[in-house]
């Protein structure tokens, strides 16, 4: 059983190879800070605050005008809303005060 030897890589493939390899690195990079950054983040968790808040607000409407006699669901509803705006406001409230900290380093 014979080992065939490795093939030298010439200059002008290594280069090739570096190129589509940084290239590949580089969209990578670009996927994964466009979803994980924080004003995405934050942008994604406000939009689903608002559409809670607007179901809810819609299960009520029904609720009171007769539409609709779930009154369970509207309740566990609500709450799901109310822990997600409580859960919001502690975020800017944390991001308030990490702004307020910044401020009053001294340089």
């Amino acid at each position: 059983m014979a080992i065939s030897p490795i093939s030298a890589v010439s200059p002008r493939s290594a280069t090739e190879i570096k190129r589509v390899t940084d290239q590949n690195i580089n969209t990578e990079k670009n996927k994964k800070s466009e979803k994980n950054s924080f004003n995405e983040i934050l942008k994604e968790s406000i939009t689903s605050l608002d559409s809670n808040i607007t179901s809810t607000q819609e299960s009520l409407e029904n609720i009171i005008s007769g539409k609709s006699d779930d009154i369970h669901s509207y309740i566990v509803e609500s709450e799901k809303t109310a822990v997600n705006l409580q859960m919001t406001l502690q975020v800017r409230n944390k991001i308030v005060d990490a702004y307020n900290e910044i401020m009053r380093m001294q340089v």
